[in-house]
């Protein structure tokens, strides 16, 4: 009788620990995400602000070809920094891409540990019955 009670007291043990990792990685997972959601929005923010910049380079494009010789030359130079911005924003894009892949492969690693806590769950489960 004690030695039954001694086991499901383990049991209720392990079932609680479980749940308090399950909440833990449930708060770990919804603060990731919701950083990802945040990065995710600011690679939208730059990939918009470089989108505008290819449609503005486009037109200076289209200007410098038509300019004469000294205009040309101007707006030959604002096209130069235009491109310099376009790349400054594309790498950090990428940079955001990057940071977005990771912080993916952290969640999976949670998804993982969560699955595990799931299945850990179901044999306490079937213990009990």
């Amino acid at each position: 009788r004690d030695e039954e009670r001694k086991q499901w007291r383990l049991l209720n043990d392990a079932f609680m620990e479980t749940k308090t990792r399950l909440a833990s990685t449930l708060a770990d997972n919804t603060q990731h995400l919701a950083s990802v959601e945040a990065m995710n929005a600011e690679v939208k923010s730059v990939t918009a602000e470089r989108d505008a910049l290819l449609v503005s380079l486009s037109s200076a494009l289209k200007r410098a070809e038509q300019a004469e010789t000294a205009s040309a030359e101007s707006r030959k130079t604002e096209l130069e920094k235009s491109m310099e911005k376009e790349i400054q924003l594309e790498s950090q894009v990428k940079e955001l891409s990057d940071k977005i892949t990771m912080q993916a492969a952290e969640i999976v690693g949670r998804d993982k540990v969560h699955a595990d806590n799931e299945a850990l769950k179901k044999t306490i489960g079937s213990l009990q019955e």
